[in-house]
């Protein structure tokens, strides 16, 4: 376990995704846990990985974003954590394969760079929209 933990830090670094990509496709494929379980694993991991991973960057990194980028940015991680956590209790197995499939098939589109479908929704969120009247 603790080299498939190894691997896939390793892995998701090098290519620039998220862990539990690979971390719920492990435990599902390798370990035979059933979806849920996995995905709660992953959920669990997310907390201190988010804590270790901004103090790490805000110490070691060349280029800083401003401090309340961290400061918003643990607690959002956290809260983010719980409310999934939440919802994926509530949700059947078969929704939850069906939503992580399509983060799955956005985030391979973006990588290959034929797609980034984030940045087509969330392009204009800067814009202040102007009132003519």
């Amino acid at each position: 376990m603790n080299l498939i933990g190894f691997f896939v830090a390793l892995f998701s670094v090098g290519v620039g995704i998220g862990g539990g990509t690979i971390f719920v496709s492990a435990f599902v494929s390798i370990f035979k846990y059933n979806f849920k379980n996995a995905a709660a694993a992953s959920q669990a991991a997310i907390i201190p990985i988010t804590l270790i991973g901004s103090i790490s960057h805000f110490f070691f990194s060349h280029v800083n974003p401003p401090f309340k980028c961290f400061v918003l940015f643990i607690p959002m991680c956290m809260l983010g954590t719980i409310i999934g956590c939440n919802m994926m209790n509530k949700w059947k197995v078969s929704w939850l394969k069906f939503v992580f499939s399509c983060f799955l098939l956005i985030a391979s589109l973006r990588m290959m760079h034929l797609v980034d479908i984030p940045a087509i929704m969330f392009s204009n969120l800067n814009e202040i929209p102007s009132i003519s009247s």
